[in-house]
């Protein structure tokens, strides 16, 4: 089998739908497609001599038009049948249509940001039960006139906030201050959650020069993680999953770590390939503005050898820069932007490049859609 017998049963498919006239070998799977009464007219033996008499005898008595094995409708039906079962019972319960979700708002320190994410999840209705923001002094005080509801961050850390939430027992949309969803785009994000313990949708996001574009979220994938984080901008966390990583070691404050911890767990994380998000009044040195170390804090115990010594080079010239050689001009030569030497930048930007080249084709692809 290969792709030569692919496009032979293509071939065979096709003249059953126009219901055409042709012989065919008997072998290969060929006679599955075919109807059992019309094998003696139709199929032939793999030898010369067996291909000359077929031809022979269509030229002195005509050929015919054989019945398929099975029907179309049949085959529509099969195939109908089959993506049903894949789907889980619990994704179609009536009673979890509307089941009502916690959003859970991280501060970044910007009050305009907040009561932009604020406002958007308050428009979706009564899909969310809840809006909580987390309040963290490493992360910014939240406005003396702030009248919703909050979580202490710096008191109950981590553990205590997912506590709190798997007390709740509630799906939970995290989002980045700033970060906008719409009732529609929930609906979706709130379904998608019956079938992974956490869901990341793709994000609206603005570039420093030139119009909109969408941030990819390779979820799945550990190196992903390690460079960008699992979440950028928001997502959902299962009531389950809640409760699994209340138990779990996070570092840092900024809650977005809770989806790499899913990930670090062995939880299934899955993406969202539809810009379910708006990212766009979020500012681009907020994107984890202090909790960059703790992410790779984070991953260096929980990441596979290879990856992990990745992760030990780009993290041990964050913290100690080389010292340029002094036989190079070239490597000793700071950079006319930054200042910063130039050996030092391009080991850094290779480690991250490597990570992101299967990021960067698809992302080039995308765009030219």
């Amino acid at each position: 089998t290969g792709p030569g017998t692919a496009k032979i049963f293509n071939a065979i498919y096709e003249l059953l739908e126009l219901e055409a006239h042709f012989i065919a070998c008997r072998g290969g799977g060929v006679p599955e497609l075919i109807s059992p009464n019309s094998h003696d007219d139709v199929l032939f033996d793999f030898s010369i001599s067996a291909i000359v008499e077929r031809l022979r005898f269509c030229l002195e008595n005509g050929s015919i038009a054989p019945a398929p094995a099975m029907s179309r409708s049949d085959v529509e039906a099969a195939w109908v049948a089959a993506h049903e079962g894949l789907v889980p019972v619990s994704a179609a319960a009536p009673s979890e249509e509307n089941e009502p979700v916690v959003a859970v708002i991280a501060y970044d320190g910007d009050p305009e940001l907040l009561a932009v994410s604020m406002n958007a999840v308050r428009s979706c209705g009564p899909r969310v039960s809840r809006v909580l923001v987390v309040q963290s002094d490493r992360r910014g005080l939240l406005p003396v006139d702030f009248d919703g509801e909050s979580l202490a961050f710096d008191e109950i850390g981590h553990a205590g906030v997912l506590r709190e939430l798997a007390n709740i027992g509630s799906h939970v949309l995290v989002l980045r201050a700033g970060t906008v969803i719409t009732a529609p785009d929930l609906e979706v994000v709130a379904r998608a959650a019956r079938r992974a313990d956490a869901v990341v949708p793709f994000a609206r996001v603005m570039e420093t020069v030139g119009a909109p574009t969408i941030a990819l979220a390779l979820t799945g994938t550990v190196a992903w993680a390690i460079q960008h984080g699992t979440a950028r901008y928001g997502g959902i966390i299962s009531a389950s999953a809640i409760r699994r990583l209340s138990t779990v070691s996070v570092p840092g404050s900024d809650i977005l770590l809770w989806f790499d911890a899913a990930l670090a767990e062995g939880l299934e994380v899955l993406p969202l390939a539809d810009p379910l998000l708006d990212g766009c009044a979020v500012r681009s040195n907020s994107h984890h503005a202090s909790d960059e170390r703790a992410r790779l804090n984070f991953w260096m115990t929980r990441s596979p050898a290879p990856l992990r010594l990745l992760l030990e080079r780009a993290y041990g010239f964050m913290q100690r820069p080389p010292t340029p050689a002094t036989n190079s001009e070239t490597l000793g030569k700071p950079s006319k932007k930054s200042g910063t030497p130039m050996a030092s930048k391009r080991l850094l930007r290779s480690t991250a490049w490597e990570l992101g080249g299967p990021v960067r084709l698809v992302s080039r692809l995308l765009r030219r859609r």
